[in-house]
């Protein structure tokens, strides 16, 4: 709380106040198991298993809003200003770790209902309260809303009189909404952003207003119509050795042949003469010592939609790495998993001992 007076010639106390207020708050529940169970030491927990379900929330809100105007020991009348933020942040999943095989699983459960994670508001409002009865306060918008507002005339002349015509002040309205959202049918969830602004000022005259007004921005988690029912979505990481499937080692075997095919047309255009083919001969034979190796997994990671006995529907991601002396070689291979599902995006990499790149996107 900050708050400034000013004496002024009316003899009534001027404030400029500022208050500022956060609460927050959160709430745990956790099981954990571990198999097989341990015994004395702690350094178990490195070759077993870890199951652990756990749902909570955390968040906080946090208010701030400043006051200008008179103040004094029977009322207060004057604009304020104010802004709240909430994030809330409910999470309920079950989690399994295993640090020997270097896997890693996360399960949650499908988007029910649409709520709200992050969310900003904020008005000016003219006030008028007794000192006695702070909760009895009258705050009006400063720019009320269509439902609120009636059909006075704003003019320059304060007489009761109406104005004529040429002494109205026509004002400049501002209140553009927008909705965006990105959705996945295939997880059955989608993110959502709002945004509302409210702006009633008079260029001409008083530009100032352009800053008065109401504000919303919101965050929201939405449910959305799935391909099929979703029981839980399903995240895994595993960073320990895998052996290919069939498709994949199928993938990769194309994947080096297209690439040794354009490193080896890319040597013969280059080749023009016989020192230029040594040495590119030599450079070759480091490149194919790669063709020749093993691909090793680093990691793979999966974002799957589980729906009871039914294939997983989402998405697949693995990198490989052949080991060599001389050379660096990767491939990253992203594919779709389902029923209807027909494309893969394979990425493979190069880098030699002479610093050149080449990367090939299949």
């Amino acid at each position: 709380e900050v708050r400034y007076f000013q004496a002024t010639t009316l003899g009534f106390p001027l404030e400029i106040s500022k208050y500022y207020e956060t609460i927050n708050g959160i709430t745990v529940n956790a099981k954990a198991a571990v198999n097989p169970p341990m015994t004395e030491r702690l350094g178990e927990l490195l070759t077993s298993e870890i199951s652990v379900e756990s749902d909570g929330f955390i968040g906080f809100t946090k208010d701030f809003w400043v006051f200008y105007g008179v103040n004094t020991e029977l009322f207060q009348c004057g604009s304020e200003f104010k802004s709240k933020i909430p994030l809330a942040i409910p999470w309920k999943f079950a989690a399994k770790i295993n640090v020997r095989e270097k896997k890693f699983e996360l399960d949650f459960p499908p988007c029910k209902k649409e709520f709200e994670l992050f969310s900003l508001s904020s008005n000016v409002y003219a006030v008028t309260r007794n000192s006695a009865e702070p909760a009895l306060a009258k705050m009006t918008p400063i720019i009320p809303s269509a439902i609120d507002s009636n059909d006075e005339v704003v003019h320059r002349d304060p007489a009761v009189v109406r104005p004529d015509s040429d002494q109205l002040l026509t004002p400049n309205s501002w209140h553009p909404r927008g909705k965006m959202c990105a959705a996945s049918d295939i997880y059955g969830a989608g993110f959502c952003v709002e945004s509302e602004l409210k702006r009633e000022y008079y260029h001409e005259e008083y530009p100032l207003y352009y800053f008065l007004g109401s504000t919303y921005m919101a965050f929201k988690v939405v449910p959305v119509q799935a391909i099929k029912a979703v029981d839980k979505i399903h995240f895994e990481v595993n960073a320990g050795p895998s052996r290919h499937p069939m498709s994949t080692r199928q993938l990769l075997e194309t994947l080096r042949r297209i690439s040794k095919e354009m490193t080896q047309g890319v040597h013969l255009s280059h080749d023009s003469s016989s020192s230029v083919r040594g040495s590119h001969s030599s450079h070759h034979g480091i490149v194919m010592e790669g063709w020749d190796s093993t691909p090793e997994a680093v990691f793979n990671i999966k974002a799957f939609a589980m729906s009871g006995n039914q294939k997983p529907e989402g998405y697949d991601a693995a990198i490989y790495y052949t080991p060599e002396a001389n050379i660096q070689n990767a491939q990253l291979i992203v594919s779709q998993v389902g029923e209807d599902t027909n494309w893969k995006m394979c990425i493979d990499t190069i880098v030699n001992a002479h610093i050149e790149a080449k990367a090939h996107i299949r």
